[in-house]
């Protein structure tokens, strides 16, 4: 091949190129920029230090946009940019997004006082108003939401996932002789007909019998599904001993609102499994708790008086709320409660 020399104690052709290491090369595609990192260890897709830069144009790094008169403000209590710039000037919350589409104007909306604001989400917190605005759908509403019962009836019912209460046209132990499509049978205990023991079916003519879960409760009261929205988690006082012993424990404290549906609220509940009254409905007033059973006609009254029940959002969720033990105010047979009980109850059977 060519001359060969003596080298680090080895031989080699000098004219020999292909045992030169080979430099490879590959392509890196960043698909996010990571913005500005001032920490210690700076990554791909991130500046360690910039002055005056914008990344509205990436991947490619454009100047920021000369400061400029956006529009004349007075009064103004706070300003905060996420999507958007808002502004407070006085009691009027404004908010125009970046997007360039309509701007959000809210007169008479937060008190005429400083603002510390923080964003989270979508959503920008403002103190001390205890307010949240949303960038997204461009509404204002309160941190901590509340409802008061007011002295109106409430209805507390179990239904399935989605909502439904379900009304059976079939009872008792045994299955029911020819079954239709569409029939509702509660399968009964025989020692305790409304107990959470009992089983609620569906029949269908491709599937037969059905098992439903009733496994949340549907809470209806005027004003109730306005004051707060799916996902909320709702600290719940007032609520009689009756209705938590009826259904869950849940309800003497935080539950989660799994929808809402117009002046209903679906609580995800933990039921109650040695209720004796799970299958039926309660109605609640300041004097009584009427509790009606799924057939219409077994029917039990808790004298009161009761308090108004509140319902509270509570402002810092994740953290699940401890599961509450089930009370012993009321004795295993409600038809009889203890002497000094402060609750009385009285059972009226209906025959068909």
């Amino acid at each position: 091949m060519g001359e060969e020399k003596v080298y680090a104690g080895g031989r080699r052709e000098a004219d020999d190129v292909t045992n030169l290491n080979q430099i490879n090369s590959q392509r890196q595609l960043l698909r996010v920029f990571g913005g500005l990192n001032e920490g210690y260890a700076c990554s791909e897709a991130e500046l360690s230090e910039e002055k005056n830069f914008s990344s509205r144009g990436y991947p490619a790094l454009e100047t920021r946009k000369p400061r400029r008169k956006v529009r004349q403000a007075t009064g103004m209590n706070g300003m905060y940019h996420l999507n958007g710039l808002l502004t407070v000037e006085g009691t009027t919350l404004r908010y125009a997004p970046d997007d360039g589409s309509d701007a959000v104007e809210l007169k008479n909306a937060l008190t005429d006082s400083e603002k510390k604001m923080v964003g989270m989400g979508t959503k920008v917190l403002i103190w001390p108003d205890k307010m949240s605005f949303d960038t997204a759908a461009g509404t204002l509403s309160a941190l901590g939401s509340s409802w008061q019962q007011g002295g109106r009836s409430l209805t507390v019912t179990p239904c399935d996932a989605a909502g439904v209460v379900y009304t059976p046209n079939k009872f008792g132990a045994t299955e029911p002789e020819s079954p239709e499509n569409g029939d509702v049978w509660l399968k009964q205990a025989e020692d305790a007909p409304w107990s959470y023991r009992d089983a609620l079916k569906l029949y269908s003519t491709a599937g037969g019998w059905q098992n439903i879960l009733l496994n949340y409760c549907r809470v209806t009261c005027e004003g109730l599904g306005k004051a707060f929205k799916a996902g909320d988690t709702v600290t719940l006082t007032g609520i009689p001993g009756v209705v938590k012993n009826a259904y869950s424990a849940d309800f003497g404290g935080d539950v989660v609102v799994d929808d809402v549906a117009g002046d209903s609220v679906i609580l995800s509940i933990a039921p109650d499994i040695e209720s004796v009254l799970y299958y039926g409905t309660c109605v609640v007033t300041g004097q009584s708790v009427v509790w009606t059973a799924m057939d219409g006609k077994t029917i039990q009254t808790f004298d009161g008086p009761f308090p108004d029940m509140t319902a509270q959002r509570s402002t810092t969720t994740g953290c699940g709320a401890a599961r509450v033990p089930r009370t012993s105010s009321m004795p295993a047979s409600w038809a009889t409660p203890p002497t000094g009980s402060p609750t009385a109850a009285r059972r009226q059977t209906a025959t068909p």
